[in-house]
């Protein structure tokens, strides 16, 4: 111990002397102070004056779940949070997260012996390599569950033309794209400065003759495609635009500590996309949701086959040293 009342302690015998002496040869020792009448009281809102104590470690080779032969210990839970990218690893914090973690990791184990029972330890797919930071036994684990997933699969049939009609017709507003009109904007920096590139506007100046001409008073001049988009600092002066058609100029529209002025160029009615246009992305989106309802109901399947027991005060302990315990502020006295 190296701080000041270790100091003190190692000064300590050579002070006796001296101090003893004093004592006996000084004048007459003063009385001591006499205590306060009461001792003060801490601030309403200061927070309690108590530790809170570190959780110990949970053993490495503590088991959390275990099912059909197959074990999920703290080591492998720490492993695979371990090759969890940082963002990823602060989701698991409560005993629910890790709770899910764990059963994630049972259902690995469960895929890669029903794997093992289907005679797929030579198949192509279930001879990876250990990635980097990776356990040759978690490696193949995870090879064998991905090999025998993949299997069951490309077991589902393709979506039919009937169901991408159908989900065509019921998303059509996923595939209606919004009116748009595509438009000369110019920003001024006051509503009369604006008004005067109205004007222009309206006698067909184009944008570079704006700029060469109201160099001092223009703060902008473009031309885009505008759309109504919710939430835009545009929004009501994109609202004018689409009333109005090619060829015609807005009026003055305030937009934060400006004015806009717009031209319509060009007009577009809302449309909605041809199926054969969005075919190949119906397809996508069927097959990842088909492929998602497989393989819940084929791990809901082995789940039913065997008794999976998690162990909650162990999960607790473990996730306990993710938390921090901070003190409840005390509420000021009235």
């Amino acid at each position: 111990m190296t701080g000041p009342l270790s100091r003190y302690r190692r000064l300590l015998p050579g002070l006796i002397v001296p101090l003893v002496f004093c004592v006996a040869c000084g004048p007459e020792t003063p009385p001591a102070p006499a205590p306060p009448a009461a001792l003060p009281e801490m601030p309403a809102d200061h927070p309690p004056m108590t530790a809170t104590a570190v959780p110990a470690p949970v053993p490495p080779d503590t088991v959390l779940a275990r099912a059909a032969g197959v074990t999920v210990t703290v080591a492998e839970v720490d492993a695979a949070l371990a090759r969890a990218p940082g963002d990823v690893r602060y989701e698991y914090t409560s005993p629910a997260a890790v709770t899910e973690l764990v059963q994630s990791l049972v259902d690995r184990k469960l895929m890669a012996a029903a794997a093992r029972q289907a005679g797929l330890l030579q198949a192509p797919e279930a001879q990876k390599r250990p990635s980097a930071g990776q356990a040759a036994g978690s490696s193949a684990d995870a090879a064998l569950a991905d090999a025998w997933l993949a299997r069951e699969l490309a077991k589902l049939p393709s979506p039919g033309e009937a169901e991408v009609a159908r989900y065509y017709r019921e998303h059509q507003d996923d595939f209606t794209e919004p009116q748009r009109v595509f438009v000369t904007r110019a920003v001024a920096g006051s509503a009369r400065a604006a008004e005067v590139l109205r004007r222009e506007l309206e006698q067909g100046a184009t944008p570079a003759a704006l700029r060469e001409r109201y160099a001092a008073e223009l703060r902008g001049v473009d031309q885009l495609w505008l759309q109504e988009t919710p939430g835009a600092p545009e929004l009501t002066a994109i609202a004018i635009a689409l009333a109005l058609g090619p060829g015609n100029v807005s009026r003055v529209v305030p937009v934060g500590d400006g004015s806009v002025v717009l031209r319509v160029e060009q007009k577009q009615p809302r449309r909605l996309r041809p199926l054969e246009e969005v075919r190949a992305g119906i397809l996508a989106t069927l097959g990842e949701h088909s492929r998602q309802s497989a393989t819940d109901a084929t791990l809901r399947s082995l789940r039913k086959k065997v008794q999976v027991t998690l162990d909650d005060g162990a999960i607790d302990s473990y996730s306990s040293r993710f938390r921090v315990s901070v003190p409840e502020p005390v509420p000021a006295a009235q």
